[in-house]
């Protein structure tokens, strides 16, 4: 195999890894490391859909683009190969951003305005702290 037909991936080679999609670099690290996705799963502690999901590229299992990315490093991190590669070929997270009418130093709401704290004894000396509306 020539060296153009090889992306560098970290070690993640496979026959043409210049159309790989993250989930096919996922899956070969896994094979080449001889991992069963059950086996992968339980070290993970996440159910084994969500890794077959991932390797397949079904990202519309998941429910935010954060935890896809946390999952991909993860399993890298587990099979021991580079995480770059296959996080270069997922969707980035938006950052999150403050709506346009309120900025950091506006007032919040609290919601326990009005509420006064009240300390009653339980038993042996223990405290429980209640709120009452006043």
């Amino acid at each position: 195999m020539s060296d153009a037909a090889i992306q560098d991936t970290g070690g993640l080679e496979g026959p043409s890894t210049s159309w790989a999609t993250a989930g096919v670099l996922l899956r070969q690290a896994r094979v080449s490391a001889g991992v069963h996705v059950d086996a992968l799963a339980a070290a993970l502690k996440v159910p084994a859909y969500k890794i077959e999901a991932l390797e397949d590229d079904r990202l519309d299992v998941f429910p935010d683009v954060v935890f896809v990315r946390a999952l991909a490093s993860s399993i890298c991190r587990t099979l021991k190969v580079e995480a770059s590669p296959v996080l270069d070929l997922l969707p980035q997270g938006q950052p999150a951003r403050l709506p346009a009418d309120r900025g950091i130093n506006t007032a919040f709401k609290d919601v326990h305005a009005g509420k006064k704290a009240s300390v009653s004894s339980i038993g042996g000396g223990a405290a429980r702290v209640g709120f009452r509306q006043s």
